[in-house]
């Protein structure tokens, strides 16, 4: 998870305003560890992979649908990530 972690931190700036086509989204837990991570399509509708198996295939699914397959006894935090 570090080489992930460093690639975040050198390769992608957070954003402050909407997300866009292309933008990464990341499932953090309060205190910053990463979850889960979608790519962002538009309209709320993210393509993702939940799940590590080949059951579980790639999908187009909406943000808050994709925040109830990870049920949480916290809160969830999703940052939005744009590349340089």
């Amino acid at each position: 998870m570090d080489c992930v972690k460093e690639t975040i931190e050198t390769r992608y700036c957070r954003l402050n305003g909407p997300p866009g086509f292309g933008d990464l989204v990341l499932f953090c837990e309060p205190h910053g560890e990463v979850f889960h991570s979608a790519i962002y399509i538009a309209d709320n509708v993210v393509f993702t992979k939940n799940g590590s198996t080949m059951l579980r295939p790639w999908m187009f699914m909406r943000l808050p649908e994709m925040a109830d397959f990870y049920p949480r006894t916290r809160p969830i935090e999703v940052r939005f990530y744009r590349r340089y």
